[in-house]
């Protein structure tokens, strides 16, 4: 069974740019992939092609914001904030991508998915409990459906 894993994002202290983040909204609201890099934080391995990211926004307006599949293993590259220093990243083919105001937010995620610490993840690549899998991808193809994003034609598997 594929895994799944929460990327964290603080918009805050890395904004995603205005025009890039409309763009991948509506590619990926027309059944479109768009394929990114993303820091997994202090993970070193574990992350397979093929293994869900779904990506929690941080800081305001907290709340999962896009979901996708890995399209590598983990791999180091140039830190994304300091060139003298370098961390792991895996690239993510996003298949849906919200904008803030869309999100799936922390307060449900807290109830229905109560085996994530929502509000204790501290960076980006932690595992999604095996437990809680089938739920937190359950509870966001439920969201999706009833975002403004409507009906999607790519299909979705869960867990």
């Amino acid at each position: 069974m594929a895994k799944s894993f929460i990327l964290t994002w603080n918009p805050s202290l890395w904004p995603w740019p205005a025009g890039e983040l409309d763009s991948a909204a509506l590619l990926t609201a027309a059944g479109h992939a768009v394929s990114d890099r993303w820091s997994v934080g202090g993970r070193c391995k574990g992350i397979a092609v093929g293994d869900r990211a779904l990506l929690l926004r941080q800081h305001s307006e907290r709340g999962v914001v896009a979901s996708g599949e890995f399209t590598s293993e983990v791999f180091w590259g140039e830190h994304w904030s300091d060139p003298k220093r370098e961390t792991t990243y895996a690239t993510v083919e996003w298949d849906a991508v919200l904008h803030a105001e869309h999100r799936l937010p922390v307060d449900e995620l807290k109830i229905h998915v109560p085996q994530v610490p929502w509000d204790r993840l501290q960076g980006s690549g932690a595992q999604v409990p095996e437990q809680a899998v089938v739920l937190l991808e359950s509870l966001w193809l439920e969201h999706l459906g009833a975002s403004p994003v409507g009906e999607r034609s790519d299909e979705r598997r869960v867990g």
